[in-house]
């Protein structure tokens, strides 16, 4: 077992089984006349000897030169008449446990029985007894267990004194000679692999586990540190399926920042963690938007490394569109702007870049094409120079125009102001702006797109009903929805568990035409997959989210 466990230690790339044989410790490599607790390593097991009350000490005799018969050497012994139970911990998992002991008794036809008890990781697994068989003076007798389960832990305990025949005994006990026999299963072998999928926000973190002939459970641990403090699901490894190579989706992690992470996993033979693993994310962030057929109001939300129209948006098949008082198209974009672009099919784009947490866009009288940031922000947080520009209601677009009241990141909008300034967007602007814009809504819609024939516009026409996933998804804690309706009515919105029951209620309210954002805050429902359902009218949309603890 000795060898076995530096191979552990290297990196667990190997197993080797060894069958499991006793291992005496007889306290002669002990420090005599020194008191618990001392720790004794013997064939690669190691045993902590510890006690409660007065305790043992490491002794070769008793007064006056005795000794009880079948003891030799150095061994344990009372440090007073008072009671004390001796606690061993060991380092790995054991079957089977004995020790030679002598409680004090002279002279007696009887004798005290002696108790141990085995726990495994703090648990309870079970306890034997023994009286002496040959009572007498200092009679010696052996006290043993065993649980092929395993246990890494005992307490011997003087448990009761004895129950005739005998007056004159103390409640105390001497030790010697301690055997003990390793679990014969092997730990599990664990190795980290390279993570993976590497983002800002995102990793798949890998490894591999062989469960060496005993089911196993394993999971990832993780952190910023390798103290790690985090840890992802556990999974089940059985025989049959080893090895396995394991991995788990991290989200969301931050930009720029030195994660570490392992594999650990257990079996009854112990627990094996992998050797420390390390990722950084990367340093910009990505920005996914959900592109409908035809045409598209854009936005870059990033600073981006190359602001050409054909490297953000390889897929358009338009050019891009501003908005100067008309229409004008450009090859090279620029944050805080808003663009149109024609896109053949529905698809994900995604724009990557520097995070861009606060954008002041100019505006000039009367219809503005605005841009977004990395982060979505409400409409009533955005504020104004000069303070108090007034401004119509922010229109967003899929397939029609419709009422936002979110800024969402890679989208463009409409505004319609009453004269020229700045809009300050903010991701500071989650309280109402210290210079605010009022908004006074009209019944006017912003111009049509470019091409208003292609495109199947309508002017006047009311926002079509829709669900988009949650953002971010996975989360913890918080997460926001964004959806859509297309008339007014009574709209519920409501998350699921797995087997139909509502978990909460985020949205029960009529509601006029437009779209809308709500945040909610799983608060304390356990890690899993749920569902969330928007009902307008006669009209229902329902999608999963996954909440990770």
């Amino acid at each position: 077992m000795k060898y076995l466990r530096i191979f552990y230690a290297l990196s667990f790339f190997c197993s080797v089984a060894l069958p499991a044989q006793p291992v005496l410790f007889d306290f002669n490599s002990g420090p005599i006349h020194t008191s618990l607790p001392i720790t004794l390593t013997v064939s690669g097991i190691t045993a902590h000897f510890s006690a409660t009350g007065d305790g043992f000490s490491i002794q070769d005799y008793f007064g006056n030169n005795f000794i009880p018969i079948g003891f030799s050497g150095l061994f344990l012994s009372p440090n007073s008449v008072f009671a004390s139970d001796l606690v061993i911990h060991f380092d790995q998992t054991l079957t089977d446990f004995s020790i030679l002991y002598a409680p004090e008794e002279y002279g007696c036809d009887s004798s005290a029985t002696m108790r141990v008890t085995a726990y495994l990781r703090g648990s309870y697994v079970g306890t034997t007894t023994k009286i002496a068989s040959t009572p007498g003076t200092w009679p010696v007798d052996t006290l043993r267990c065993s649980f092929p389960q395993g246990f890494d832990s005992v307490v011997v305990h003087y448990d009761h004194h004895p129950l005739s025949g005998c007056t004159d005994w103390g409640p105390i006990f001497a030790a010697d000679d301690m055997t003990v026999t390793p679990s014969a299963v092997q730990l599990p072998i664990v190795t980290t692999n390279a993570a993976t999928n590497i983002t800002d926000v995102s990793a798949v973190l890998n490894g591999t586990v062989d469960a060496n002939g005993s089911t196993t459970t394993a999971m990832f641990e993780w952190g910023t540190t390798d103290a790690y403090g985090n840890f992802a699901p556990p999974e089940t490894i059985t025989v049959a399926a080893s090895p396995k190579a394991i991995s788990f989706t991290l989200t969301p992690l931050s930009p720029s920042v030195t994660y570490h992470y392992r594999v650990t996993a257990t079996n009854s033979g112990g627990t094996s963690n992998s050797a420390d693993g390390v990722f950084t994310t990367a340093d910009t962030i990505s920005i996914y938007s959900t592109i409908k057929q035809y045409w598209n109001m854009v936005s870059v939300p990033v600073n981006a490394p190359d602001y050409t129209k054909a490297t953000l948006y390889p897929t358009a098949v338009s050019d891009a569109f501003a908005y100067l008082g008309g229409y004008v198209t450009t090859p090279v974009l620029a944050t805080g702007t808003g663009y149109w672009l024609r896109f053949d099919s529905a698809q994900t784009v995604v724009v990557a870049g520097m995070p861009c947490m606060q954008n002041s866009v100019p505006v000039q009288t009367g219809w503005n094409l605005i841009g977004s940031i990395s982060v979505p922000v409400g409409t009533s947080s955005i504020s104004s120079i000069p303070a108090g520009l007034i401004a119509s209601d922010f229109f967003g677009y899929s397939h029609s125009y419709l009422v936002s009241d979110t800024i969402w990141p890679g989208s463009g909008y409409w505004v319609k102001t009453n004269g020229p300034g700045i809009l300050v967007i903010s991701s500071a602007g989650t309280t109402p702006a210290n210079n605010p814009v009022r908004f006074i809504p009209n019944n006017e819609l912003p111009p049509p797109p470019p091409d208003e024939q292609r495109s199947g516009f309508t002017p006047g026409s009311s926002a079509q009903f829709a669900l988009d996933q949650n953002y971010p998804n996975p989360f913890n804690p918080v997460t926001t929805f964004r959806f859509r309706v297309s008339a007014f009515g009574m709209v519920t919105l409501k998350i699921y568990n797995p087997v139909g029951e509502v978990v909460s209620t985020v949205v029960n309210e009529e509601l006029p035409p437009g779209e809308y954002r709500r945040s909610w805050a799983a608060g304390t429902i356990a890690s899993g997959v749920y569902f969330y359902r928007l009902l307008a009218g006669n009209t229902v949309e329902m999608k999963t989210l996954v909440f990770l603890r």
